[in-house]
């Protein structure tokens, strides 16, 4: 699935998390844990909420490390401007993947 659809693809969710993969990867299994509730940054998030995005992150890594056995995992979390208070905050996950395994 990961690279081959058009729209933002939910594959796992949980009460505070929702993860998707991109539509328009930069590297293959590109995917982003968002939360369900709208907070600006990290900070902002309560210590379930934190659990929630840990386990949800690494749930989605075990399985395309898993799948494409990437040389490693690239892992970031976008900010809100301070005037947008409510957007979520978002996990983005990148795993730059061997050449090999993709067949290119």
């Amino acid at each position: 699935m990961a690279g081959r659809e058009e729209k933002w693809a939910i594959i796992d969710e949980s009460d505070h998390t929702l993860t998707v993969i991109n539509p328009w990867q930069f590297e293959t299994g590109q995917c982003c844990v968002i939360t369900r509730r709208h907070v600006a940054t990290l900070l902002d998030l309560s210590n379930e909420e934190c659990g929630a995005i840990a386990c949800s992150a690494k749930r989605v890594a075990e399985a395309l490390v898993q799948t494409y056995q990437p040389l490693g995992i690239l892992t970031f979390q976008t900010t809100a401007s301070i005037a947008d208070r409510k957007r979520h905050t978002s996990i983005f996950m990148s795993f730059p993947v061997r050449r090999e395994v993709i067949g290119v």
